[in-house]
């Protein structure tokens, strides 16, 4: 179940990493609208990545993986105002990585490609590094809006 209770269309069926996610399935008729103008495009691009895209055997990038990315960016939208597009990035594990920044501060979310689960980093503003249990997003949600309150 989402992170907010919401049903979701996403499911625990196998993985179809070598498939590309096409935007229309990665849609939420209540994200903003940048969700559907900048960070679909990036994550469907991410699928299309095959075998060996880092040249050193990673995987194709997760179908799973995106769709939960753009399913927590959703939710994180709707709790942070003015969240803004993330940083999107490929994970050697097949996963993807989102990251949101201000001067020094960020925020960063890895999905893991194998599960619906992630692993959260941010800074503090006096530039310590913490990790955070991916089980309860409400300190991550905190750092998120004192990041965006610095922008």
């Amino acid at each position: 179940m989402p992170l907010d209770g919401r049903s979701s269309a996403i499911t625990s069926a196998p993985d179809e990493a070598c498939q590309t996610v096409g935007p229309s399935e990665l849609s939420n008729p209540r994200a903003p609208e940048w969700m559907g103008a900048l960070l679909i495009p990036r994550l469907t691009r991410l699928t299309q990545l095959g075998s060996n895209w880092d040249t050193y055997g990673a995987p194709p990038i997760s179908r799973g993986a995106v769709a939960f990315a753009a399913e927590l960016v959703g939710i994180l939208a709707d709790q942070v105002a003015d969240l803004g597009v993330p940083n999107v990035a490929p994970m050697s594990s097949g996963g993807v990585e989102l990251e949101w920044s201000a001067g020094e501060l960020y925020a960063s979310l890895e999905i893991n490609p194998a599960k619906r689960s992630w692993g959260v980093a941010y800074s503090t503003p006096a530039g310590e590094g913490e990790e955070l249990d991916p089980a309860d997003i409400q300190p991550f949600i905190t750092a998120l809006r004192e990041l965006v309150s610095r922008r």
